[in-house]
């Protein structure tokens, strides 16, 4: 979800060689759009927001523009490959 992305993303810095990098993840129904705030960690790239963790809200920090890429790839090939469509439940497991 785009407007997930921008709420996150919107107004991150310029560094050259990185992207902003949200979770959970713009196109689930989870994150800004759901409640919360924005949240990142030192050395993240964000001035003026503040760091921790939560269960609501997003987390977002900036990455190599070719791992955030990478991961994007991935996850829409997860998506395709196990056919999760728009407002399909799927849980991420950490391991």
């Amino acid at each position: 979800m785009d407007s997930n992305r921008t709420k996150a993303c919107g107004s991150s810095s310029s560094i050259p060689g990185k992207s902003c990098d949200e979770y959970p993840i713009a196109s689930s129904q989870q994150g800004l759009n759901a409640r919360g705030a924005r949240r990142t960690h030192p050395g993240c790239g964000f001035t003026g927001v503040p760091a921790g963790t939560g269960p609501v809200g997003v987390s977002v920090c900036m990455i190599a523009v070719a791992d955030n890429s990478s991961q994007g790839g991935t996850n829409t090939q997860f998506f395709r490959r196990e056919r999760v469509l728009q407002d399909d439940p799927f849980n991420v497991v950490v391991q």
